[in-house]
């Protein structure tokens, strides 16, 4: 096998990539993907990934997103979500404390290894840093669901392509990760509908936060009396 971006993107752009990785030996695994080999007998809380260790689970991840979306950057992203889970000492398995933010060094080592587009290493951070907060936007508090949003729109991420990474998140957990497509609509629209109200550059940055934020506190009332 090359290790090569070229060969990766041939990989990502198949319909079930796994089956190719899983056919693959372990020798040019280790060799060509030492990042994705480490996720190998990584272990997490059985309850929430009844799939198994964080390799299986980032294949079946991966056989998601190309069934929900053609964009292969957005594939690349959702495929290295969780490298920083190779980080964590065994000793603190099943769980994973800090993997957003421990990705970066496993996904700009790799990116930059096989010689991506940095826009796909530029995605690929973001869904790392941001997947676990997404899941839970609407138990965040208003600033911190503005400026998630704030991210997610300055990076090569649409609302939307975040969203599909979460949704093909959550179906690679095996039975308990059975999730509609409608999951999350509610976040992109909200912020699509924030950033219509508050567009960047309309005033100094801090005021238009501020603004957005009032915004999103008042939008949560008006959700919460609905329910």
């Amino acid at each position: 096998m090359q290790c090569s971006g070229s060969k990766l993107k041939t990989i990502l752009y198949q319909d079930q990539p796994s089956i190719f990785i899983h056919k693959t030996s372990a020798e040019k695994i280790k060799k060509c993907w030492p990042e994705l080999w480490a996720l190998k007998n990584v272990s997490q809380p059985e309850d929430g990934h009844p799939e198994g260790d964080v390799f299986e689970h980032t294949l079946q991840v991966l056989d998601a997103i190309a069934e929900l979306t053609l964009n292969v950057g957005v594939r690349y992203a959702a495929f290295l979500h969780d490298f920083g889970k190779q980080s964590t000492p065994a000793e603190e398995y099943p769980h994973h404390y800090g993997h957003e933010k421990n990705s970066a060094y496993y996904i700009i080592k790799f990116s930059r290894r096989l010689g991506v587009l940095p826009d796909w290493e530029k995605a690929a951070l973001a869904a790392a840093r941001l997947h676990m907060k997404g899941h839970y936007f609407f138990k965040l508090r208003p600033g911190t669901r503005v400026d998630l949003l704030t991210e997610v729109k300055s990076s090569p991420l649409t609302l939307e392509d975040f969203r599909l990474i979460l949704v093909a998140d959550a179906r690679g957990r095996g039975k308990a990760g059975n999730c509609s497509g409608s999951y999350l609509k509610e976040m992109v629209e909200v912020g699509r509908e924030m950033f219509e109200r508050f567009p960047s550059g309309w005033l100094a940055p801090e005021r238009i936060r501020q603004l957005r934020c009032n915004w999103m506190a008042a939008n949560s009332r008006q959700r919460g009396n609905r329910k």
